[in-house]
């Protein structure tokens, strides 16, 4: 199976319905929701390093447990989920930018409106995974924008927007999310390159560090994707 091969729409309905079957009561953090999954696989794409072991069960909904149907269903969606992280991963790579985000769409023919409050709270949720880190990065004077939007549409209400009243702004939001979502994930990248070549890192609150230890890029990736780190998230080969 090339765990590069991006998902088709009948493999991205079959992984919503494996989440389904881990989390029928829709219980979990991810409710079963594909437009959530995507935007929680984008943050943790783009963000600090977060592994596969840490984030897997958040989306299967403790997957060690008893609940698939057998070995094979286990192994199916697991290698569903990896490509559909892959695919995430190499969208937001530059200078391509193929990222777009997934949305829910109410609504036939003319008549239907766009929602994107799911992938927006699957953002947050991947935020979460690593909170100290992200909430310096989310001081940064030019990500202020992109997260506002982020956080708007994760929760309309609460920010005093009103989706029927207020339609072409939320439109608008929406519009710019995947713009949002690239800007973010170039200010991480730009940051690991920094890292990797040892240089002193200056944080969005005056904090000086300094970056962290090379990584042999004929290693296997820390992400334990099973690939060469230069050929998985080490950003050297995007510079």
């Amino acid at each position: 199976m090339d765990l590069k091969a991006r998902l088709s729409k009948k493999e991205r309905d079959q992984l919503e319905m494996l989440m389904e079957a881990r989390d029928p009561g829709h219980d979990g953090p991810m409710h079963s929701s594909l437009p959530r999954v995507h935007g929680f696989l984008t943050a943790i794409a783009c963000g600090p390093m977060v592994m596969p072991s840490e984030w897997i069960p958040v989306i299967f909904h403790d997957p060690d447990e008893v609940g698939w149907e057998s070995k094979q269903q286990a192994q199916r969606a697991m290698t569903l989920l990896m490509r559909f992280h892959n695919e995430i991963v190499a969208d937001l790579e530059p200078p391509g930018r193929r990222y777009s985000i997934m949305i829910d769409r109410l609504g036939d023919g003319a008549d239907y409106v766009d929602l994107a409050g799911d992938w927006c709270r699957g953002y947050v949720l991947g935020i979460g995974m690593r909170d100290d880190e992200w909430n310096e990065v989310m001081e940064a004077p030019e990500l202020r924008t992109a997260f506002l939007a982020i956080l708007t549409l994760a929760d309309p209400k609460k920010l005093g927007v009103d989706v029927a009243e207020n339609s072409k702004a939320y439109q608008a939001l929406l519009d710019d999310l995947p713009n949002c979502a690239f800007e973010i994930s170039e200010w991480w990248r730009k940051q690991r390159v920094a890292s990797m070549h040892g240089s002193t890192v200056t944080s969005p609150s005056g904090t000086v560090r300094r970056g962290a230890a090379k990584v042999s890029v004929n290693a296997p990736c820390p992400c334990g994707s099973g690939k060469k780190y230069k050929r998985c998230c080490s950003t050297l080969r995007a510079v």
